[in-house]
């Protein structure tokens, strides 16, 4: 399976599996051709979480590399310096053959071992992010791509998001060491997504 719809041009969520709420595909100002995904933090209280998108699971070579290209944006420009803004981003979660998330064994109270990019507003204007990485030598056997809005007080660096705070995605694209998950009794590997 091949990471898909990275520039959302099939009009709707086709390769993706939403997260958290339901993030959309809109035609608001895309990078390119006509649509982007559309990502709105909703809440602002203790439970507050923002919309998320993945694709995966994928299985991948221990020790191979993977790169992720992006472009994103946010409907507002910031009115407060960067280092008091909710982060955005995506989010490579790491999962034992099972597909079950792995443990950080220094946190065992949270259940995602991850590697993340994340950026904080400048302006209005599409920007692009670029990350290369190495997947984990051991451990590990499959993983799952997410993007992710505006976070949540008790996500990443625990900075507050702003109800309606809106990210938009686009022409993304996740290249590397990878394949499809190998079939367990005729099926794939199904993921659990709670934590998210």
């Amino acid at each position: 399976m091949a990471f898909t719809n990275g520039d959302f041009e099939t009009g709707d969520l086709t390769g993706w599996t939403t997260g958290h709420d339901t993030p959309t595909v809109v035609t608001t100002t895309p990078h390119g051709g006509t649509y982007c995904l559309e990502v709105t933090f909703v809440d602002d209280d203790i439970e507050a979480h923002t919309g998320s998108v993945v694709q995966g699971p994928f299985a991948f070579t221990p020790g191979g590399d993977y790169s992720v290209s992006l472009w994103h944006r946010v409907a507002v420009a910031p009115d407060v310096p960067g280092d008091r803004q909710p982060v955005r981003g995506f989010k490579i979660r790491f999962l034992d053959a099972n597909g079950d998330p792995l443990q950080d064994p220094d946190d065992p109270d949270y259940p995602w071992v991850y590697s993340a990019q994340v950026f904080t507003a400048v302006d209005t204007n599409w920007h692009q992010l670029t990350s290369a990485h190495t997947f984990p030598e051991s451990g590990a056997a499959l993983f799952v791509f997410e993007l992710q809005g505006a976070t949540a007080p008790e996500d990443w660096y625990g900075v507050w998001g702003d109800p309606g705070d809106v990210t938009y995605y686009d022409d993304v694209t996740l290249t590397g060491d990878f394949t499809d998950p190998p079939a367990a009794g005729g099926e794939r590997v199904q993921v659990m997504w709670v934590g998210l």
